[in-house]
């Protein structure tokens, strides 16, 4: 098997506690939340100025979104100008863009553009590790991304003790490049590396860990990387779900839109206890997820518990929509649980406030409900209960017309 190349043969910077924002990198500054630091790494070398302008017409231009950059690897090999940051991220982005190019072949060039960086001094940043993991991403590349990691955050470094003179520091990798690195890591089969760097993210953004974490697990899910999703919540959510345990409402979104993916019923109702236990109030679509997923697993009882929490929250508004309602009366049907689930909604249809998106729809659910009812009675599953359907269908016509938003 062919061994990487070995770019950046150097040790790797000892462990720093990232906080805050990362850099965002415009023209010839990097705005750290509202400051601003002119950029002095070789951006007076007007053949630097000069090459960056090229590179920065090359992305704008409408041929650039349709191919047409064979000159751009010849300019950049050829060129006297030494490197500077942005050189590396234009150059990094267009190399991306290259459709005459093979992915390997783009990677290749990739290191190129990085190594010519390092003999130039130029500084590389998150941007440079973002644009890279794209690239090495079909190739499962592990000690590359390793060692382009340990070189941007010893720049990151450097450059911290540069500017000393600011209060917080930043964390050395955008949220985006951590997530990034997460999903590489879990694809190259590295777990160890993988949960490392989702350790290194939340201390990193420890003052946003609210929302984090959910977004990370968003983007591993939208990436079809669910089985990186679980192991990542088991590492972080789930010790903190028993009794007693504190948690971030931020982690009980995660672990909810996981369940979602996974149908995980059990994992599910140990998230609303955690809810409840916290006097958390779910939002509005979490509320609707984790009832699908109880209706969906057959677990209309717990389907109600819920339905019935979400109506007597004092201050809340929250609608019962018909969709949901719909679904539960089908897997009744299909279960042929009439007696124990069927009968039981009624009451609460009758003590909701606000009852299906608008009257139309709410007429119609009931109509749905009313077919169930004598369904269950005409093939005896009901049949016993007669009174009792006569009794729940009267309370639903008497509000079915008439029950406000």
């Amino acid at each position: 098997m062919r061994s990487e190349p070995k770019m950046w043969d150097q040790e790797p910077p000892p462990r720093d506690r990232y906080r805050g924002p990362s850099a965002n990198t415009r023209g010839d500054k990097t705005t750290y939340g509202n400051k601003s630091v002119k950029n002095t790494n070789r951006t007076a070398d007007p053949q630097t100025i000069s090459l960056n302008r090229t590179l920065r017409a090359a992305l704008r231009t409408a041929r650039a979104a349709a191919g047409g950059l064979e000159q751009i690897p010849d300019l950049l090999e050829t060129t006297a100008a030494p490197f500077n940051h942005l050189t590396v991220k234009y150059a990094l982005r267009l190399t991306r863009k290259m459709s005459d190019k093979t992915p390997r072949a783009k990677l290749a060039f990739a290191v190129r553009v990085v190594q010519r960086a390092r003999r130039d001094n130029a500084r590389l940043d998150s941007y440079s590790l973002l644009h890279t993991l794209a690239l090495a991403k079909p190739f499962r590349k592990v000690n590359l991304i390793r060692a382009l990691k340990r070189v941007v955050e010893q720049h990151h470094m450097e450059q911290e003790h540069q500017q000393n003179n600011r209060r917080h520091s930043q964390a050395a990798l955008l949220m985006e490049t951590y997530f990034r690195l997460v999903s590489h890591w879990a694809l190259c089969g590295r777990p160890a590396l993988r949960d490392a760097s989702v350790l290194e993210m939340m201390r990193a953004y420890q003052t946003q860990d609210a929302d984090v974490f959910e977004r990370l697990l968003s983007y591993l899910i939208y990436r079809q990387q669910t089985d990186a999703a679980v192991a990542i919540w088991k590492l972080m959510g789930a010790p903190a779900l028993p009794a007693g345990q504190p948690i971030d409402v931020g982690l009980l979104n995660a672990g909810t839109l996981l369940c979602s993916v996974t149908h995980d019923a059990a994992q599910a109702q140990r998230i609303v206890r955690k809810y409840k236990e916290m006097c958390f109030t779910p939002k509005t679509d979490v509320f609707f997820v984790l009832m699908s997923i109880f209706i969906k697993a057959k677990r209309l009882d717990r389907a109600r518990k819920l339905m019935r929490w979400m109506s007597g929250l004092v201050g809340y508004k929250y609608v019962l929509h018909e969709r949901e309602l719909h679904e539960y009366v089908r897997i009744c049907l299909e279960s042929g649980t009439e007696a124990e689930d069927l009968l039981p909604l009624a009451d609460l249809l009758v003590c909701t406030e606000r009852l299906c998106g608008n009257a139309v729809d709410r007429l119609g659910f009931f109509r749905a409900y009313f077919k169930a009812l004598q369904s269950g009675v005409s093939e005896g599953r009901l049949s016993s209960r007669v009174r009792e359907v006569a009794d729940c269908a009267g309370a639903c016509l008497s509000i079915g017309k008439s029950r406000t938003m």
